[in-house]
């Protein structure tokens, strides 16, 4: 997924769920970041081009997963995120 609007705050629910019912582990990770400031996620605050995990696998047993991006002082530039289950 890809949060395209950095300039404002927005929450995104990711399902976690597939034909084979629940997950029973959840990661989160960054794979491309164009910010020209700090943004936050949850509650880590992203620098302008870091990449890496946000969330790192652990086990999580809910159908969805919802986390909340601030601009904090980023204007311009994207993230992309890839999230497994």
């Amino acid at each position: 997924m890809t949060i395209k609007e950095v300039s404002k705050d927005s929450c995104y629910t990711l399902i976690l769920s597939d034909e084979q019912g629940d997950a029973s582990f959840f990661s989160l990770e960054i794979i491309r970041n164009t910010l020209d400031d700090t943004a936050i996620i949850g509650s880590l605050k992203i620098p302008p081009h870091f990449t890496g995990d946000v969330h790192k696998p652990y086990d999580y047993y809910e159908p969805t997963y919802t986390f909340c991006y601030k601009a904090y002082r980023a204007t311009k530039g994207k993230l992309k995120l890839k999230y497994y289950y």
